[in-house]
């Protein structure tokens, strides 16, 4: 089964890297509509997420708390300087 969700998470991330494929930090902080999260929110919630998801595993977070919290959804908007880079 482990192999199962390293396959998922190998093509997840490959996907994920291709959509940022040249956005720059600059870029990714952009909202996206009026009430869009930047692409740099989506990219953070996603870590997030991963991270709640594969520490029932026992694998060690890339994420510490705050920058969980504030990637959770329903958070706001981030901005320059409470965002975690892309690159």
């Amino acid at each position: 089964m482990k192999e199962e969700y390293l396959t998922a998470l190998l093509v997840s991330n490959f996907s994920l890297n291709k959509n940022l494929e040249g956005i720059t930090e600059e870029e990714s902080l952009k909202p996206i509509g009026i009430k869009g999260n930047c692409i740099n929110w989506i990219a953070g919630h996603i870590l997030a997420v991963r991270d709640a998801f594969f520490s029932n595993f026992g694998t060690e977070k890339f994420l510490n708390e705050n920058e969980i919290k504030r990637y959770e959804r329903g958070s706001e908007p981030v901005n320059s300087n409470e965002s975690i880079p892309l690159y």
